[in-house]
């Protein structure tokens, strides 16, 4: 239910480490909760450009659940 303090959090995380994977991540399952599809789809990919590769945990992630049927996020995970 604090998801605009934790949307301050996630923003201060990308800036500080532009590079990392967790701030884009974090954003993307709460962009996803937030059901804006198109901002958490842009934010996974990003996470996955980074580098990110826990594929299992973006399958089972709940927070992910209201993208999961989306044609964006099928093409980032597709069938890893």
């Amino acid at each position: 239910g604090r998801l605009d303090t934790a949307e301050k959090w996630f923003e201060s995380a990308i800036e500080a480490l532009p590079d990392g994977v967790y701030g884009y991540y974090n954003m993307a399952s709460l962009s996803a909760m937030r059901k804006e599809t198109d901002a958490a789809c842009d934010y996974l990919q990003k996470a996955v450009e980074k580098g990110y590769e826990n594929w299992e945990e973006m399958k089972g992630d709940d927070s992910l659940d209201n993208i999961r049927g989306s044609d964006c996020y099928k093409a980032i995970v597709g069938d890893r």
